[in-house]
């Protein structure tokens, strides 16, 4: 099974807060997103097909046409292009509605919802020519009683959008469903995770051990999978304007290779390029070897100077800068989710900061050894790695 976060959204209006929720749940074999293709194929871009199926429930309206759904798909999917270089990116392949349902009979369980609508997808199991796959997506206004924004099989082909309603803000409607696919292509939620002591400073080692550490679901509000920090909920920006991936992110989806990637394997002083989808720009992470709970993983410098996001002048202070910078994150150990999920340390739960590491300022791993920003410009940032 999955895990539940919580998202909390401003109201078309801008006034009080509603909560909606988003759920990740295992995916079987049977309905997994098959994406790999032969090595010589990989520069080629990975075209998804959204099959919609709206499913009507007696006595409630659907706040939405036909038209607005594929205008949102064309939207998102243009925007997933432009996030990944190219490499992925969603079109609709069929749009097709279901009878209408009993409001009683129609369950919140994902799965349950696929295996009975699921014939109702288009294009399922034969995606059209120049598209690798078909993920089904349902569209219905069940909100009130399934308390979740959307769920997604994770790495899987199903996704269920509850209660989309148009009359929000339009980047709201397709941050949730970009999201919801990011789920699809085997995107875990980007989390914030920082120290339990409430006296923490970078002054004292990072700890690598999940009983000393707090975290928030959603933490990396510069990730489409993450979400504003503590006290950022209000941020229109923060949260659905200028979407984008964090490194763990693009490296995870393959736009990011190999020649992107410096593993540290020596003391030194090494440079980073500025985060970009862009292969060409050279190394945009550091890897540093490091075992947490017991199991092999990295710590991961990147660097996203602030200001290159346009999203950024929709911020007040502080998170206007918060989170640019160098940043430091802990890597997935390739545990199935939910169970290690990306890891984007704060100095504290009271301080909302995502880890960005200013010029000057060393902080002490876990593990042992140390990382020292020694400059930061606008398209490079060079770091002092000492190792135990």
């Amino acid at each position: 099974m999955g895990v539940a976060g919580f998202l909390v959204v401003g109201s078309a209006g801008g006034a009080s807060a509603r909560e909606f929720r988003d759920e990740v749940l295992a995916t079987t074999p049977q309905e997994r997103l098959e994406l790999s293709a032969p090595v010589s194929a990989q520069s080629r871009p990975i075209r998804i097909g959204l099959s919609f199926v709206e499913i009507p429930v007696k006595g409630m309206r659907l706040r939405f046409s036909e038209g607005q759904i594929r205008a949102m798909a064309t939207r998102v999917g243009a925007r997933m292009a432009d996030r990944t270089q190219g490499r992925f990116t969603f079109g609709t392949v069929g749009y097709r509605r279901a009878p209408v349902a009993q409001p009683a009979s129609l369950s919140c369980n994902l799965d349950r919802i696929h295996a009975r609508y699921q014939r109702y997808a288009r294009r399922l199991d034969s995606p059209p020519p120049r598209y690798r796959a078909t993920v089904a997506v349902y569209l219905s206004p069940l909100r009130y009683r399934c308390r979740y924004a959307g769920v997604a099989l994770l790495g899987g082909r199903a996704v269920y959008l509850n209660g989309l309603d148009m009359r929000d803000p339009q980047r709201l409607q397709d941050w949730i469903t970009a999201h919801e696919l990011g789920h699809t292509l085997g995107l875990e939620h980007s989390a914030a995770f920082w120290p339990r002591a409430a006296d923490w400073t970078w002054q004292r080692p990072v700890p690598q051990h999940s009983s000393r550490q707090d975290w928030f679901d959603y933490g990396d509000y510069l990730d489409l999978m993450g979400q504003p920090p503590k006290d950022g909920f209000g941020l229109t920006g923060a949260r659905f304007a200028d979407w984008t991936f964090n490194s763990l992110s693009l490296f995870r989806l393959g736009v990011l290779g190999p020649r992107n990637l410096a593993r540290i394997t020596t003391s030194g002083t090494y440079t980073l390029g500025s985060l970009s989808p862009d292969p060409a720009g050279g190394t945009m992470a550091l890897a540093i070897p490091v075992l947490a709970d017991g199991r092999r993983t990295a710590w991961v410098l990147e660097y996203r100077p602030a200001g290159e996001n346009p999203a950024t002048m929709a911020y007040p202070e502080p998170f206007a800068t918060r989170g640019y910078g160098v940043r430091l994150m802990l890597a997935p150990k390739g545990l199935v989710y939910p169970q290690y999920m990306n890891r984007v340390f704060r100095q504290s739960d009271a301080d909302t900061s995502q880890a960005a590491l200013i010029p000057g300022q060393t902080v002490r791993l876990g593990g042992g050894g140390t990382v020292t920003v020694l400059a930061a410009a606008a398209g490079t940032a060079t770091v002092q790695v000492d190792l135990p």
